[in-house]
């Protein structure tokens, strides 16, 4: 038996072979990048602190803290002590002074990687809130403490080519959220509420915890979020014998762009609603603050052309 193999085949062929290089050699990083949990590194400008889990930028009235939360495609922590070293740095902080707690969770094609944009683009927030915060509290002003939580975004890094990792990435984004990112979130969370509890018949400023995430990264937070949510309007712990405001997460959850289908936000909605054949609304009292915003933009590509979630107009709870 002969086989003859033509030159249609053999181009075929060195195509694939092309491809099958190309993935491989496009493959992202799936190892832990801030590795070095030491004491904080002084960061000054870009490319400074690559490999540090915490850094301190000193900048005049924009000082702020930054710590990195790594995750692997399977939800769990890249190295727990990661966590413990910033931890330990941000508890002392917060037993001096109050402080206010941002964390961001990115989203598709970003990751902790160095010269990451939306790195950049935190350490501009935290200055940001550390300016403002210094200009209208002057002594008084709370300490500024990020925390970046990042997972692998991107699977393969060749330009364009990792469009097609959007599902991949969709299902990675869930499934951390449904592991171990609550735990990070509680933690947090707890730094803050001791301070509050210390600071109960203080006249200072109370500190605050805001969460936010970005596409995927809404994702991740949401998944992680839900159920916490989910109790915390219900609020039905043993012994209770009052009314009170329906409690959400640190001070609020910001969702920028959630790259999820609406279905998953439908049960937390209902409560939120307390919808029963479409007559009934909840009665919330006149000082209930939001706890969850959902905010979407038509220049996002995933959620204007896929419409994984789409919100035409302000939806009122009431």
């Amino acid at each position: 038996m002969k086989i003859i193999v033509t030159n249609n085949y053999k181009i075929l062929l060195s195509f694939q072979l092309i491809a099958v290089f190309i993935l491989l050699s496009g493959c992202a990083s799936n190892d832990i990048i801030r590795s070095d949990f030491s004491a904080p590194c002084v960061f000054q400008q870009a490319g400074d602190c690559e490999k540090n889990a915490i850094q301190h930028s000193e900048k005049g009235d924009a000082e702020y803290y930054i710590g990195f939360v790594e995750f692997d495609d399977q939800g769990q922590m890249r190295d727990r002590a990661q966590l413990e070293s910033v931890l330990n740095q941000y508890y002392p902080i917060s037993g001096e002074k109050g402080v206010l707690l941002v964390t961001f969770v990115h989203g598709w094609h970003h990751g902790a990687g160095v010269g990451d944009t939306n790195i950049r683009e935190f350490r501009k927030l935290l200055a940001s809130i550390s300016r403002t915060e210094s200009k209208t509290m002057g002594n008084q002003a709370r300490t500024v403490l990020g925390v970046y939580v990042a997972w692998r975004g991107d699977s393969i890094t060749v330009p364009y080519l990792n469009g097609v990792t959007f599902w991949d990435r969709k299902n990675t984004a869930h499934k951390v959220g449904g592991n171990g990112v609550a735990e990070v979130f509680l933690k947090l969370e707890e730094i803050v509420n001791v301070k509050v509890g210390m600071d109960k018949n203080s006249q200072r400023l109370p500190s605050r915890l805001v969460v936010i995430g970005h596409s995927f990264g809404g994702a991740v937070a949401y998944t992680a979020l839900q159920n916490i949510l989910a109790d915390r309007y219900y609020d039905s712990r043993a012994g209770k014998t009052f009314q009170d405001d329906a409690k959400g997460f640190g001070d609020i959850v910001v969702l920028v762009n959630p790259a999820f289908e609406a279905l998953r936000f439908s049960t937390l909605y209902d409560i939120g609603q307390q919808v029963s054949g479409g007559k009934n609304c909840r009665n919330y009292f006149e000082g209930q603050v939001p706890r969850l915003a959902i905010l979407t933009s038509e220049t996002d590509l995933a959620t204007k052309w896929l419409s994984l979630i789409h919100i035409s107009e302000p939806t009122r709870l009431c």
